[in-house]
C-alpha cells in the first residue's frame, strides 16, 4: 500500500477500443486508420493523451483491427482519406479519453473515500486536493475497471490543451 492506494496486480486497463493503460502507466493508443503521410499515428495519440491527462513520453500507438469502433463518422467507414481522421474522430476520441480519465479519478476517490470533485488528474496521476494524496494511474487500473464509463464525461477546455494544436515530437517518424 502506498499513499492509501492498495496496489493489485492487474492486466492492462482497456476502457474502450482506443486506449490501453499498462500497470506502469504507459498508454497505448489504438489507431484504426492507416498512416498515409498525414500524421494520424501522432494526431490520434495527441488527442487521447491530452484529454486523458498523460505525459507524452508515456504514449505510443498500435494499429487497430477492423471494427465498427474505428468507423470515421466523416467518411462512414473505417477509411483513411481526405485528411478526415481528425475532423471525424476528434469528438469520439476526446469522449473516450475523458471517460477513461473520469473512471481513474473516480477509482482514486472511491479508494480514498473522498468526493470525486476534490480530485484532479494531471500527467498520469490523480491528486486529492485537500489531503495532497496522489496515485499514479497504474495503481488504479483494477479499481477503475470496476467503474461504469460515464455517459457524458466532461471534456477539457481548449485553453487547457497541452498537445492538441501544438508542435510535438511525432510518434510515427524517427528524429
Amino acid at each position: 500500500e502506498k499513499l492509501g492506494i492498495t496496489a493489485e496486480p492487474v492486466a492492462d486497463f482497456q476502457p474502450n477500443a482506443f486506449i490501453k493503460i499498462a500497470p506502469d502507466g504507459h498508454v497505448t493508443v489504438v489507431v484504426g486508420q492507416a498512416e498515409m503521410g498525414q500524421g494520424v499515428l501522432t494526431s490520434v495519440p495527441m488527442i487521447i493523451a491530452d484529454e486523458l491527462e498523460v505525459d507524452w513520453k508515456n504514449v505510443s500507438y498500435e494499429h487497430g483491427p477492423p471494427g465498427k469502433e474505428f468507423i470515421n463518422p466523416a467518411l462512414g467507414g473505417q477509411i483513411t482519406g481526405g485528411s478526415a481522421t481528425v475532423r471525424g474522430l476528434i469528438g469520439p476520441l476526446r469522449k473516450s479519453a475523458a471517460s477513461a480519465r473520469e473512471m481513474l479519478v473516480a477509482a482514486a476517490a472511491q479508494q480514498w473515500n473522498v468526493p470525486v470533485a476534490e480530485c484532479r488528474a494531471l500527467n498520469g496521476v490523480v491528486f486529492h486536493l485537500t489531503s495532497r494524496r496522489t496515485a499514479k494511474y497504474g495503481t488504479l487500473l483494477a479499481a477503475a475497471a470496476k467503474i461504469a464509463p460515464p455517459a457524458e464525461p466532461k471534456l477539457k477546455d481548449a485553453k487547457d490543451f497541452k498537445f492538441i494544436g501544438k508542435s510535438i515530437k511525432r510518434l510515427d517518424t524517427p528524429e
